[in-house]
């Protein structure tokens, strides 16, 4: 069985965006594809991240949703981008998900 990573990083200005990015992916991939959304969040709300969760999982039953709540200690020192630094997380997605 195939399996797919997506990753991904936002905050609750951007979860619409990011549920309609993944939902586009769920929609799009094979059936019996397993989809694994390591999602990377700062201060989003517990209800937003159930919806992204709930569409996902709807859309395409073999998704496994995970919540990684971001650590800003290692954004430290960066500059802010959009009122945020979750633009920052993508630098270092190899080391937060080594196994992936």
């Amino acid at each position: 069985m195939e399996k797919l990573h997506i990753v991904l990083s936002t905050n609750e200005r951007y979860i619409p965006g990011a549920t309609v990015a993944l939902a586009g992916v769920a929609l799009n991939a094979r059936p019996e594809t397993e989809l694994h959304f390591p999602v990377f969040t700062e201060k989003v709300e517990r209800a937003s991240f159930e919806r992204l969760t709930e569409v996902l999982t709807r859309l395409h039953p073999k998704s496994v949703v995970e919540e990684h709540v971001c650590d800003e200690s290692i954004l430290a020192g960066l500059p802010v981008y959009a009122g945020s630094r979750m633009t920052w997380v993508r630098c270092f997605y190899s080391r937060l998900l080594p196994k992936v």
